[in-house]
Formats: structure tokens, C-alpha cells, sequence
């Protein structure tokens, strides 16, 4: 990662790179960056420099790890003015990169009017690309929150019974992944029966749970920072041949798209191999993207495996795998695994069942 850093500098002819944490928002780029093992609040700063070690301002609320500190410059700061001081001999008149994209624009205004920059470069797109290729430590803790969540969803047949809702189900998943180490969840988990399960994104709600149709459910934690994204689909009751075929139709698809990943296929070609055995087997395209890349965000680098997206898969990627079928006011199925991308081929990280497992 440090020869990619230092390429992001040469090319932007970059003095610094700033990144923050606000009171109601963190840019996931200082988690990337920082890497703390343990909890920091917002309102810091992290300042990173060619050939240094970044430096973290934070305030005297925070408490850092010596094993962070040999990995970073640490100054705990008491006051606005004392990091004022910092920063105006890091950016009055230098070139800084910032990735605007979680930069509030009131804050940018007020950094170009108090610390004077020289000119300030948006590096959110530079900084996606080095994201997007994970380092060995980097895929040993996605890999490490996919089996956590593995390890959960195989739980949920015992979860559910006739009369419980979802959100019932979704808090039982919440105190699991806390209680099998996960950091938290990577985002709000969907539990959707029924027709819900035509909605991607179903906003888990107090329905019952009932025979005679399909169950999804869309889970992922953090582990060290770094996000799992699974999808399972279940069947509550003795499911009919048809529903049976649905859910081997979109695991079939599924399989069929990761064996065309290896390095230099384009994304789209991927997301084409699915969508037409969707459209062959069931009569309706795929709803939305194939999958997405995976990392610090459940939703990171690459953004999107879509049927307009030229870029070329590389090794170290990860990525989630999501076919789907919906009907409206029906059901919906989606089956959703995460993969490396390897020198040769890909590998999963998790792997769906190949039958529908009936609840």
C-alpha cells in the first residue's frame, strides 16, 4: 500500500493528505488509513505526509493503543487553537488532497479561509483505486468477519418459528454477532418474509413469520474494520418444485458469474453471464447490479458490477456476488457470497448452500 500512497503523491504533486472524523459523520478512508485497533470518537484528524508515519490529532477524550502509536505520530491536542497551530504548518500554502465525497462543504470553506492551502486536489476517486486491490492482512480480517456471519446465518433455522417477526429475528442476529466477536454490524440487517423479500431494500419490519414462502435475509458485520455482505434465502414450510427451481435458477446464476472472474474480464461481461441465465430461466433480467466491491465499506472498491461497467477485475479484489429474482407482492430471492479475486481465478470467502434449506 505505502508504494501506492507514494504514487498518489507524485502524480497529484500532493504536500499532504487530510482526513477527518466529524461529530456526525466518518470518512471510511480514516479508518483505511489509521487502522486503530481500538474505538476513536469523532472530531479528529489524520494527517499523512510522503515517507511519514501519518499523525493523528485527536483530543484528550481518546485513547490510543501503543500498538497504534508505533504505526502512527499521536498528538493528543486540548483545544481548537492547538490544532489550528498543527495544521497551519502542515497546509498554509501547500498542495493538500482531501476526499471530498465525506467532507462537509461548510468545513471545506472554513479550511480554505482560516489555513490558507495552496490549492486542495479531491483525491476520493485516487484513494478508491488503492482500496480497491486488499493486502494479505486486509483479506485474512474480511475472511475472518465472513465466517463469523457464516457461522450466524447457519443459526437461523433455529431462529425462526411460526408468529415471530422480523425484527425478532434481526435482534437475535445482532446480540450473535456481538457475542462471536464481530465489532459491529457493517449495516442495518434485512429480515424480510414474503412479499418484504420483493423489496431489496425492505426496511425490517414487525410482519410474522408464516409457511409457505420464502425468507431473506442480508447480514454482514465488521470485523477490524473490515465488512462481510451475505445474503441467504430460506424457505418456511415445504416449498413447491417451482419455488425450489427460483432458488436453484439464481444460485446457478450466481456460481456461473464467479467462475468467469479472473483478472482482465471485464465487469460487465460478468454481470451479462448472470443476467442472461435469469432472463432464460425465469423471464425477467437481473433487478440490479451483480454484486460490489468489499472492504472497510460493506459497499466499497469497485463500486458496482453492472452491465455498463468497463473496468477489469484484479487480483486481490473482493467482492460480493448478489443475483436476485423479485415479484412484486410475491416473494423475492437473492443469494449473496463474497470472493477473492486471485492471480488465476476466484475464491470464495463464503459459500451458499446449493439446495433451498426449509425452515
Amino acid at each position: 500500500m505505502r508504494h501506492k500512497i507514494r504514487q498518489l503523491f507524485e502524480k497529484n504533486g500532493l504536500d499532504a493528505i487530510i482526513i477527518r472524523s466529524f461529530p456526525h459523520t466518518t470518512d471510511p478512508n480514516f479508518a483505511y488509513f489509521a487502522g486503530l485497533s481500538t474505538h476513536i470518537f469523532h472530531n479528529n484528524w489524520l494527517i499523512i505526509e510522503k515517507n511519514k508515519k501519518p499523525l493523528l490529532l485527536c483530543s484528550t477524550l481518546e485513547q490510543v493503543s501503543q500498538k497504534d502509536k508505533k504505526r502512527l505520530r499521536v498528538v493528543t491536542v486540548s483545544s481548537n487553537d492547538a490544532v489550528t497551530r498543527i495544521l497551519e504548518k502542515k497546509i498554509k500554502n501547500k498542495k493538500i488532497g482531501i476526499p471530498l465525497a465525506f467532507y462537509p462543504y461548510s468545513s471545506l470553506i472554513k479550511l480554505k479561509r482560516v489555513l490558507k492551502p495552496k490549492r486542495i486536489v479531491d483525491v476520493a476517486k485516487a484513494i478508491g483505486k488503492i482500496r480497491s486491490t486488499k493486502t494479505k492482512e486486509e483479506i485474512k480480517k474480511i475472511k475472518t468477519a465472513c465466517n463469523i456471519t457464516e457461522e450466524i446465518l447457519a443459526k437461523v433455522p433455529d431462529m425462526v418459528r411460526v408468529g415471530r417477526t422480523e425484527k425478532d429475528i434481526s435482534i437475535e442476529l445482532l446480540y450473535e454477532a456481538r457475542k462471536g466477536g464481530a465489532e459491529k454490524l457493517a449495516f442495518p440487517t434485512i429480515v424480510a418474509f414474503g412479499k418484504n423479500a420483493a423489496i431489496p431494500h425492505h426496511q425490517t419490519s414487525l410482519t410474522k413469520i408464516r409457511k409457505g414462502n420464502y425468507l431473506l435475509v442480508d447480514f454482514g458485520v465488521k470485523f477490524a474494520h473490515y465488512s462481510s455482505d451475505i445474503s441467504r434465502t430460506f424457505f418456511v414450510g415445504k416449498p413447491t418444485e417451482e419455488q425450489e427451481w427460483n432458488y436453484w435458477l439464481v444460485h446457478f446464476a450466481k456460481q456461473k458469474a464467479f467462475q468467469a472472474i479472473q483478472p482482465g474480464v471485464p465487469a460487465k461481461k460478468v454481470f451479462q453471464i448472470a443476467n442472461k441465465i435469469l432472463k432464460k430461466g425465469f423471464g425477467k433480467p437481473l433487478p440490479h447490479a451483480l454484486g460490489h466491491g468489499l472492504g472497510i465499506e460493506e459497499h466499497d472498491w469497485p463500486q458496482r458490477i453492472g452491465p455498463a461497467e468497463e473496468w477489469k477485475f484484479e487480483p486481490n479484489q473482493v467482492f460480493a456476488l448478489e443475483p436476485a429474482i423479485y415479484v412484486k407482492n410475491k416473494f423475492g430471492i437473492r443469494i449473496e457470497d463474497d470472493c477473492l479475486v486471485t492471480k488465476t481465478e476466484a475464491k470464495w470467502l463464503s459459500k451458499a448452500p446449493k439446495e433451498l434449506v426449509r425452515i
